[in-house]
């Protein structure tokens, strides 16, 4: 399933994506429904581990469709259940904008201001 009210999924790419994910390492993990904010597939410089790579900003985006969160809430919700849990299979994210490269400090105010503009 895929997030309401995002990109189509490209099925034939995410297949492909999928294929490729589980042959390099078949207990990487993926979240459920959120197929848009997966980007590609992550390896580490020695070659060791290869794991799925998710847009945060689309995940961020999904969870709140998917979960009925804000923006947030959604963040919040990321936090606490993709990094605070050491698993060695787990997916990375892609701290990266959809309209280009921003530092960390810009990310979290794009956010910041979308939380004040869904509180006021």
């Amino acid at each position: 399933m895929q997030c309401s009210g995002a990109n189509e999924v490209d099925e034939e790419r995410l297949e492909r994506l999928l294929e490729h994910l589980g042959n390099k390492n078949p207990t990487a993990l993926l979240w459920d429904d959120c197929d848009d904010a997966l980007i590609g597939i992550a390896t580490n410089v020695h070659g060791t581990r290869t794991v799925a790579c998710y847009s945060m900003h689309k995940f961020v985006r999904c969870m709140m469709a998917n979960q009925e969160l804000t923006t947030r809430q959604a963040m919040e919700w990321m936090l606490y259940n993709c990094f605070d849990v050491e698993e060695e299979n787990n997916p990375v994210f892609l701290d990266m904008p959809l309209d280009g490269v921003a530092t960390r400090s810009e990310f979290d105010a794009r956010f910041d201001a979308e939380f004040d503009e869904q509180t006021n």
